[in-house]
């Protein structure tokens, strides 16, 4: 009989431990591979999608008429009927924790379109609440991914039309693998792209149609007076020299810069008015009636020469006098700015006076009680034709188009006097402080010191026109910005020029910007 060999318990045991091991082995390396390519393709999804992303942000606020970048704490706040808004949200469980990121975007719900007067007219719903806006995933939250995103401006150059925009994808693993697209948002035809500060999270912008006019969201009205120092030391150089054709005067860059400014104002729409008021030992029309402002798209600037003394007190003074009588016909409920832009080149060396004049027991009752009541200025005259003393009484500001009927008789008149800068700074520190920083209109003001060698002086003003009582280094506007301005050069007043451009563009679309708060 032949004895077969069978295998034996341990045996069958052994090998199918070694089977096991094969198999664990073979399953892990099956594991890893799936692993490791859903991995790779989820972050080639993330990749393309952060480029997708990247892109059409890119697209979409590149007609943009503004543009704003938010913190974190802005974004969450309720969304503004017309606006769109990109960014990132924390996505959180039933009971509140963060459980990862979403890449989002709000995109104002359109209530009706219809042709009015020949134009398409869009009306976005606007009901104050979540409803005014469809909540869109861009990039969903992935477990194994941190995602970041924030936006950067180069504050260096306050116009830039230029954002950096940077959204990466962080594995959570312990290679911490990084995927970055980076790339610059260009809101070429924004009139405004302000950037509220670092860490930036979120963006919003007015969501324009090409062809269609949007209701009820149009921008705040700006009305100006442009005061311009036209004296006899404009007819000379920056450097005070005689004009050259290498260094003209300071009259015809005041002329070429001015025209500039004008053309940029028109590109900002048809929401602002002007009113240009030149000035040397009197105000421009100092005797007439006040003036009309002008809308912004029909005015026409015309070239001013040089000439005279340096009355900078009445200036503000008109300013003032037409920003609080003569705005222009704006719809009732309309927001409005005002702003008085004051270029000077030197010393105010001119004041205006209101005199009343007569005897030491004169009936002063006759005498408007303004200026009784104000009486900054009064001076012992011994006149020719008198016995005595006769005394002149003076208020420095002067409400000229309400006693137009006592103008040049023989007790009360207005007049001009020149020589002394003491009494000149004294009366516009009077107008300035009293006046236009107290206004309950707000008015903003920005003095420019244009020449070399004014700058204290300068600087003192524009310190009256925001309510110091003397002069401070950095005169700021109660919004924070800077109420003085230098400059020396031609490019630098352009440089100015387009700041301020910016700055009052930029108000119109902050008083109607995409948060109420």
């Amino acid at each position: 009989m032949v004895k077969k060999k069978g295998f034996t318990l341990i045996e069958i045991v052994v090998v199918l431990a070694i089977m096991g091991i094969g198999f664990l082995v073979v399953n892990n390396v099956f594991s890893l591979v799936i692993n490791t390519n859903k991995i790779a393709n989820n972050e080639f999804d993330l990749q393309s999608n952060m480029r997708i992303v990247s892109e059409n942000l890119n697209q979409k606020i590149r007609f943009s008429p503004a543009v704003f970048t938010l913190k974190k704490e802005t974004f969450e706040k309720p969304k503004k009927s017309g606006w769109r808004y990109f960014g990132i949200e924390d996505v959180k469980d039933s009971s509140g924790n963060i459980t990862g990121k979403q890449v989002v975007e709000y995109i104002p719900v359109i209530e009706k379109e219809e042709i009015v007067d020949g134009e398409t007219v869009i009306t976005y719903k606007s009901t104050g609440t979540a409803a005014d806006h469809n909540r869109k995933v861009l990039i969903n939250n992935i477990n194994d991914v941190d995602i970041n995103m924030y936006f950067d401006k180069n504050m260096s150059n306050k116009n830039s039309k230029l954002l950096d925009f940077v959204i990466e994808g962080v594995t959570k693993d312990s290679l911490r693998r990084k995927m970055t697209i980076s790339t610059k948002l260009q809101a070429l035809n924004a009139m405004v792209v302000e950037h509220e500060g670092n860490p930036a999270v979120a963006i919003a912008y007015r969501d324009e149609v090409p062809g269609k006019r949007v209701k009820g969201t149009q921008e705040a009205y700006a009305i100006i007076t442009l005061t311009l120092d036209i004296s006899g030391s404009m007819s000379y150089n920056l450097n005070g020299h005689r004009p050259t054709p290498t260094n003209p005067s300071r009259i015809k860059i005041l002329n070429e810069k001015t025209n500039k400014l004008i053309a940029d104002l028109k590109s900002a729409g048809d929401k602002i008015y002007i009113r240009i008021i030149p000035y040397d030992t009197r105000v421009d029309g100092y005797d007439k009636s006040l003036p009309e402002f002008q809308n912004i798209k029909g005015v026409n600037f015309r070239n001013l020469s040089a000439g005279g003394g340096t009355n900078t007190g009445e200036a503000l003074l008109k300013a003032y006098e037409m920003l609080s009588n003569k705005s222009p016909n704006i719809p009732t409920g309309s927001k409005v700015n005002y702003y008085n832009i004051l270029l000077t080149d030197g010393e105010p060396q001119s004041e205006t006076r209101y005199v009343l004049r007569g005897d030491r027991s004169g009936p002063y009752s006759s005498y408007p009680a303004q200026d009784m009541n104000n009486m900054y200025h009064s001076e012992d005259v011994k006149k020719w034709w008198s016995f005595g003393t006769v005394y002149d009484y003076t208020d420095y500001y002067f409400f000229r188009d309400k006693w137009t009927s006592t103008l040049y008789n023989s007790s009360n008149y207005y007049g001009t006097k020149s020589g002394s800068v003491i009494y000149g700074m004294k009366y516009v520190k009077r107008i300035a402080k009293d006046y236009i920083s107290t206004s309950p209109l707000g008015i903003k003001s920005y003095v420019i010191g244009f020449g070399a060698g004014n700058d204290r002086l300068s600087k003192e003003i524009a310190s009256y026109c925001v309510g110091h009582d003397s002069m401070v280094n950095a005169p700021l506007n109660k919004d924070g910005k800077s109420a003085y301005y230098s400059a020396t050069s031609s490019e630098q007043l352009d440089i100015v020029y387009s700041e301020l451009t910016e700055i009052i563009k930029g108000d119109m679309w902050h008083v109607m910007g995409p948060y109420d708060n």
